[in-house]
């Protein structure tokens, strides 16, 4: 096989899969031609145009020199996009005063508009409101075409030309990087504040699978743009004061070996981060009903290599337990495979069969049933629902409308169709030992037809349909729906639309032309706008209807507002709460016209201190500290066991965890005037024992990992667990093994136990 010219960074591998066992990759994808519009659909000369493809936090790997449109707005890009997924790339588009766009190549084909640009301002100030000077603003925070400045020294930006929609990041030496999204149109300017809290910073060591370091090591960072930091010769990093307050996902690289992504507390500086010598499995692909080869598959997860003959090779694993999951078609299936560092394991066998039926591991003494089902009209009933009763295996019938199924030997029964698909419910009994292929009449579901008077359904509208404990979901839009629906009891409608209230139709009988008419409402809405103590608009505020917090809720841009609804009338409960602010709620009737709160000021809540120590009163370093309530505060305690959360509520419930240590749960109580003393929590010790399981000869028994949800239970070698995170007092366990002999472990533990006991099955 030859494989030549244009490959793009991060995409050769796939398209060496794509190409088959004699496939070759062509010297020069074709063109792409695409149009540049404005909002008026008028042609847009002189505007920059680029292909790129997705990576996981940026734009990357750009295929040529940008083309400009000419006086027609058409562009040509040449080479075009290499065969492959559509998915992985995107077009990014600007043009003098208009707004830069990105679009799915998709959505590019069909024309890319570009609408006049529009202008902010802002300032970018630290939490006690003084301004920072020389911070970086960009909009979007990413490149190819982002729009960015430097704040001058008032702390005062303004970025011209920006999209309707907008994300804008602030971000300044030793504070933590800041994003907010907001909506441009139709208002021509926005003043923002960036309040900036300050970074923190996230230390460890990368190792290898021995625990020593490994020098020289890259660790990335999935916080911004291309975060790569380099460790020492001892495998030791530091990423200082750049951070938020939450978690980051860290990574590490070395020639030669992998990791896996570890979740870090930023302000940890004991982070681990463990390198391996990647793994690789080698094997085949055969259909799980006939046993021959499958030579034109897909590996779905992970990545690997297609090769002749039915082959495949899958590199780059981590030790442990990995799944490799293969379809083709309509067959799929997976294997799990047990890998030791820098294994390469040989002669792993997939079987497909059809996706969703059978599953991916061949089920031993089933017997394949071909099922033909027939429309009543006598052509084939494509799609159509199969389930076998009492169980979650299902599948649909092809476009020819057959199916082939692996059933239980014995009397089984086959559900076809349901309420709310396009098959009415039917059931068959069938014995798979007499039965080789069975032939299935289904009758049509007629059409539920939903009738919008007045106003049509804007699109993104939803639809359930409710019946005897059965739901179906349906989006919907304009002014009719058809609905597949059986009509042999009352039927629940509700319909939502954004805009609108919702409408709920109880027990609705269909008719013989299956018409049912719906009408849309508007209602009142709650709005306002939120401020801070300086009187800045604050955005990332979140109003809710307690009532109804996942449907009536919105969350405040750059300008504080905010409008929830619409509501029908009645009293409701509405809560305004974000990190740093002290929540606010408000007792409010509704009417038939919207109520306007006007500015809601926030202000700052008490910090909570808070103390983490043993039973010796000793301080516990590095323990994760994490609130409850509304919107969370967390972090990791420092060497004197202290930590300090901002913007805690009144009333609060603290989790606590340390390594070693049971977790702690603790109720407190913060005064809304002052600064809270020291709330102190007590660690209790985790005990662990190593279990030795025998036979009545003394021999390591292959003893089973109890089935108990409050037990950490891990097998070390023959005939021994592990059992971790044990708390004080009494513990008795039942074991038992293979060959079903029985033992019982019964012992008082004590705190910080780590100790050897011996279970004897009989």
């Amino acid at each position: 096989m030859r494989i030549r010219g244009w490959l793009l960074p991060g995409l050769g591998l796939a398209l060496l899969a794509a190409c088959g066992d004699e496939g070759e990759v062509e010297r020069r994808p074709p063109a792409l031609e695409l149009r540049v519009l404005d909002e008026g659909g008028r042609a847009v000369a002189g505007a920059e145009v680029s292909l790129h493809v997705m990576c996981a936090y940026c734009l990357e790997a750009k295929r040529r020199d940008a083309a400009r449109s000419g006086e027609d707005g058409r562009v040509i890009l040449d080479p075009g996009p290499p065969p492959g997924p559509e998915e992985w790339f995107v077009v990014a588009a600007r043009a003098p005063g208009r707004g830069a766009v990105t679009l799915p190549l998709a959505e590019a084909r069909r024309g890319i508009r570009l609408a006049p640009g529009h202008p902010v301002e802002g300032l970018v100030t630290d939490l006690r409101g003084r301004p920072l000077a020389g911070a970086w603003v960009s909009s979007p925070p990413f490149p190819p075409y982002a729009v960015s400045t430097r704040t001058d020294e008032r702390g005062r930006f303004r970025l011209e030309s920006l999209a309707d929609d907008a994300w804008i990041r602030a971000r300044a030496p030793g504070y933590a990087p800041l994003d907010i999204s907001l909506s441009l149109y139709p208002v021509e300017n926005r003043d923002l504040v960036f309040y900036l809290t300050p970074g923190r910073r996230v230390a460890g060591r990368v190792t290898d699978s021995a625990g020593r370091g490994v020098g020289g090591a890259m660790v990335e960072l999935d916080q911004e743009v291309r975060s790569r930091y380099r460790a020492d010769a001892d495998g030791r990093f530091s990423i200082d004061r750049t951070l938020p307050d939450w978690e980051v996902v860290l990574t590490a690289r070395a020639p030669g070996l992998i990791s896996e992504p570890v979740t870090a507390l930023c302000g940890g500086t004991g982070v681990v981060l463990p390198l391996y010598r990647p793994a690789a499995v080698e094997g085949r692909v055969r259909d799980g009903e006939t046993g021959r080869p499958v030579r034109d598959f897909e590996i779905w997860k992970p990545a690997g290599k297609r090769l002749p003959g039915g082959r495949f090779r899958v590199e780059g694993l981590l030790p442990g337990r990995s799944r490799i999951e293969i379809r083709a078609g309509p067959l799929a299936g997976e294997t799990e495979v047990d890998l030791r560092e820098g294994e390469t394991r040989r002669g792993v066998v997939v079987a497909l069969f059809p996706a969703g039926w059978a599953g991916p591991e061949e089920r031993a003494g089933e017997i394949p049933v071909r099922v033909r089902t027939l429309a009543a009209a006598g052509g084939p009933a494509a799609g159509a629902g199969i389930r076998l009763a009492g169980t979650e295996r299902r599948t649909r019938s092809s476009a020819a409308g057959e199916a082939v199924l692996r059933l239980p030997p014995g009397p089984r029964e086959l559900l076809f169709g349901g309420d709310f698909e396009a098959y009415a419910p039917a059931r068959v009994r069938i014995d798979p030992r007499s039965q080789g292929e069975i032939t299935v009449r289904l009758r049509r579901n007629p059409d539920l037809i939903l009738e919008f008077r007045g106003t049509p359904a804007p699109p993104g509208t939803k639809v359930w349909l409710h019946r005897g404990g059965k739901v179906a979901e349906r989006m919907i839009e304009g002014e009719e729906a058809r609905l597949p629906a059986s009509r042999t009891d009352l039927l629940d409608v509700l319909v939502e639309a954004k805009g609108y209230l919702p409408e709920l139709l109880r027990e609705v009988r269909i008719p013989d032309d299956g018409r049912i008419p719906v009408l849309l409402r508007r209602g009142p809405v709650i709005r306002g706008r939120c401020l801070g103590e300086g009187g800045h608009p604050l955005a990332r505020v979140v109003a809710e209807i307690e009532e109804l917090s996942s449907k009536a809720r919105q969350e405040t841009a750059g300008d504080g507002l905010f409008r929830v609804g619409p509501l029908r009338p009645g009293r409701y409960r509405l809560l305004v709460y974000a990190r740093n602010v002290r929540s606010r709620r408000f007792e409010i009737e509704v009417g038939e016209k919207d109520v306007d709160l006007g500015d809601i000021a926030l202000q700052a809540p008490s910090d909570l201190r808070i103390l983490v120590v043993n039973r010796t009163d000793r301080p516990v370093a590095g323990a994760h500290v994490e609130t409850s309530y509304l919107v969370a505060a967390k972090g990791l305690t420092d060497a004197a066991g202290r930590i300090t959360l901002p913007g805690t509520e009144a009333s609060d419930l603290l989790r606590v965890r340390a390594d070693g240590y049971l977790d702690a749960w603790q109720e407190i109580s913060v005064s809304p005037d002052r600064y809270r003393e020291d709330v102190v929590v007590r660690l209790t010790r985790a005990a662990r024992l190593l279990v030795r399981v025998v036979d009545g000869e003394g021999r390591p028994a292959p003893v089973l990992l109890p089935d108990r949800e409050d037990l950490a239970a891990h097998r070390v070698g023959p005939g021994q667990l592990v059992l971790d995170g044990l708390p004080p007092g009494l513990l008795e366990i039942e074991l038992s093994d293979r060959e079903g002999r029985r033992g019982t472990l019964r012992t008082w533990i004590r705190e910080g136990d780590d100790r050897v006991e011996r279970v004897v099955l009989e």
